[in-house]
C-alpha cells in the first residue's frame, strides 16, 4: 500500500464471551503484535507493570491506584469485575473488534463488507494505551488503562518511546499517511511524510465533542473504496467526502500536514 491508516484506540473495550479461569494466562502473543520480536521485551516489561498495578488494586484496595489506571475513584462490583478480567490476559480478540468507543461505533466494521474488513485489518495502525502500535488484525486481550495515566512506566511517553524508530523507518516506504488519530496521539508521534488529519466544523465553528464519531465515518468510507490511493488521488477522494452526516468544506496545506475540514450537518 502507498499509505497506512492511523486511529486512536478507546478506553471502552469488549469484554469476550467466552469463561475465564482463575490463572493468569501466558504474555507469548505479544510476539505477534505489529513490530514482533523487536519490541517483544517492552511490551512484556509493560504487561507485568500493568499486572502488578492490577494486583494492587485489586488485593490492596489502593484507590489512589485504581482512579490513575482505571480512572474511577471507587470500587464498584463493575469495575472490579472488569479489572479481575483485565488481570487475566484471557480471551484475545481482534483489536479493531475489541474497542467499543465512539470512533469504532462511527466505523461500524461489523457491518462492512469482507473485503472492507480486509482492507481495515490490513492497513490500519491502533494507537494502544498499553501495548503501543497494533494493527487492527492483531488479537490484544481486554484491558483498562486510562489514557492519561500517571503510573509509573506506564505514561504513554513511557509505552511509545521505543515506537518511534520503527514506526519511522516503516513509514519510509508510504507515500503519505492518513491519520484519524486524536491530538493527543499526534503529539507522540508525528510522520515525516506528507500526512492528511481532519477538522469538523458545526456553523463555522471548530467541534471536538463528535470528532472521534466522524472519523470513525471517513475510516468507513474509505474501506468502502478498496483503493490503493495515489496522494493526489487520495486528496481528490477526500475532498469529494459526503454522506448523511459530513461534507467537505475546505483544505489547508501547512508544511507536511493536508488539514481537511469538514462541515457538520447533523450533530448526534
Amino acid at each position: 500500500m502507498r499509505f497506512c491508516i492511523l486511529l486512536s484506540p478507546s478506553e471502552d473495550k469488549v469484554i469476550s464471551n467466552q469463561s475465564c479461569n482463575n490463572e493468569i494466562k501466558e504474555i507469548d502473543f505479544i510476539e505477534s503484535l505489529w513490530g514482533g520480536a523487536a519490541l517483544y521485551n517492552h511490551r512484556k516489561d509493560l504487561v507485568r507493570q500493568y499486572l502488578h498495578y492490577i494486583k494492587m488494586i485489586l488485593d490492596d484496595r489502593d484507590k489512589t491506584m485504581l482512579d490513575n489506571i482505571y480512572g474511577s475513584k471507587n470500587f464498584n462490583s463493575r469495575n472490579e469485575y472488569e479489572l479481575n478480567i483485565a488481570y487475566r490476559l484471557y480471551p484475545l480478540k481482534k483489536a479493531i473488534c475489541r474497542y467499543n468507543g465512539v470512533a469504532f461505533n462511527g466505523l461500524n466494521y461489523e457491518t462492512l463488507s469482507k473485503d472492507s474488513q480486509s482492507y481495515i485489518d490490513h492497513n490500519v495502525l491502533i494507537f494502544s494505551n498499553l501495548f503501543g502500535v497494533i494493527r487492527a488484525l492483531d488479537s490484544i486481550p481486554f484491558y483498562k488503562l486510562k489514557q492519561n495515566t500517571k503510573a509509573h512506566n506506564l505514561t504513554l511517553k513511557d509505552v511509545y518511546k521505543p515506537f518511534i524508530t520503527p514506526l519511522d523507518d516503516y513509514m519510509k516506504n508510504k507515500e503519505y499517511v492518513i491519520d484519524l488519530r486524536a491530538g493527543v496521539y499526534t503529539k507522540i508521534f508525528a510522520p515525516k511524510q506528507t500526512y492528511c488529519f481532519f477538522e469538523f466544523q458545526k456553523g463555522g465553528k471548530t467541534i471536538s465533542h463528535y470528532s472521534k464519531l466522524y472519523r470513525g465515518r471517513i475510516l468507513r468510507l474509505l474501506a468502502g473504496e478498496l483503493n490503493n490511493f495515489s496522494l493526489s488521488e487520495c486528496i481528490d477522494f477526500l475532498c469529494s467526502l459526503q454522506d448523511a452526516y459530513i461534507k467537505f468544506s475546505k483544505l489547508q496545506e501547512i508544511k507536511n500536514q493536508m488539514l481537511f475540514t469538514y462541515e457538520i450537518k447533523d450533530a448526534p
